[in-house]
């Protein structure tokens, strides 16, 4: 089911850097209205006046994706600007690097919370909005690391397998409306997810990863999730040949454990 972009309100959740901003880029190229959402404010403003988005085709409406009292004003700010929502990208995330034994539990919360709780919430107060469209999209930034697990990583695959299976059942439900779902699953991209990731003590990492240095360009990333959205894809995974990790693991899973073992140095 493709759709034209052309006039229609789409809303980033997760917009202030890495995807989220690429996302805006691509997006301010499609004559579409674009609501920015994330935390910083700030940040929205410079992405907002970098690609010469203006007040007539952008709203920049801070949110954050953990505190759900916040989104039926978020949700009415729009449709008050703009009249409809067309299109819901939920790009918000939040990583750890920590061993799963060690991980305080409101750390293993705080992730839940975010990645999954969050977008969950905020989507059924826009499913009705997105049902009064002739046609609608609902997009998730999943992760390759939705369909497999690796460690030090536990309770973030965690999160994105558990975002993998909500949006595939609620597939199912929303096809009549003429609504899609777009899961969109990243492997390695340049950002600074890895150092913005939790600690086992809710601190900051504050260390980029080698894979993730070397990974695909985020802009390059937002484009093609982009396209996929536009061409109604249920399903796309982006990136190198991480991608095809989850198939090494189905189909060769002792190989794809002991390669595993062997990149981590785990004993």
């Amino acid at each position: 089911m493709k759709i034209d972009l052309k006039n229609k309100t789409v809303w980033v959740v997760g917009a202030s850097s890495g995807i989220g901003e690429g996302l805006i880029k691509q997006l301010s190229k499609e004559n579409c209205k674009i609501v920015l959402s994330a935390r910083r404010k700030n940040e929205l403003e410079r992405i907002s006046l970098e690609n010469n988005l203006h007040n007539q085709n952008s709203l920049i409406l801070p949110l954050d994706i953990s505190k759900n009292k916040t989104f039926k004003p978020a949700i009415e700010t729009i449709i008050s600007k703009f009249k409809s929502i067309d299109v819901l990208i939920l790009n918000a995330g939040i990583a750890h690097k920590s061993y799963a034994e060690e991980t305080l539990e409101e750390v293993d919360r705080r992730i839940m919370e975010v990645n999954f709780m969050g977008n969950i919430q905020l989507t059924k107060q826009v499913i009705p909005f997105l049902k009064s469209q002739n046609q609608a999209t609902i997009a998730i930034t999943s992760s390759i690391l939705g369909e497999i697990g690796l460690p030090l990583v536990s309770t973030y695959c965690a999160s994105k397998h558990a975002v993998n299976a909500y949006f595939e059942s609620l597939r199912f439900e929303l096809e009549k409306y003429k609504i899609n779902i777009s899961i969109l699953s990243p492997g390695f991209i340049n950002t600074q997810i890895t150092k913005n990731s939790l600690t086992a003590d809710g601190n900051t990492f504050n260390k980029n990863s080698v894979a993730q240095e070397k990974g695909m360009n985020a802009n390059k990333c937002a484009k093609e999730m982009v396209k996929a959205i536009k061409n109604g894809k249920k399903r796309k995974k982006i990136g190198g040949l991480e991608t095809f990790m989850p198939t090494v693991a189905y189909y060769f899973p002792s190989f794809f454990y002991w390669l595993m073992k062997k990149l981590h140095k785990l004993n």
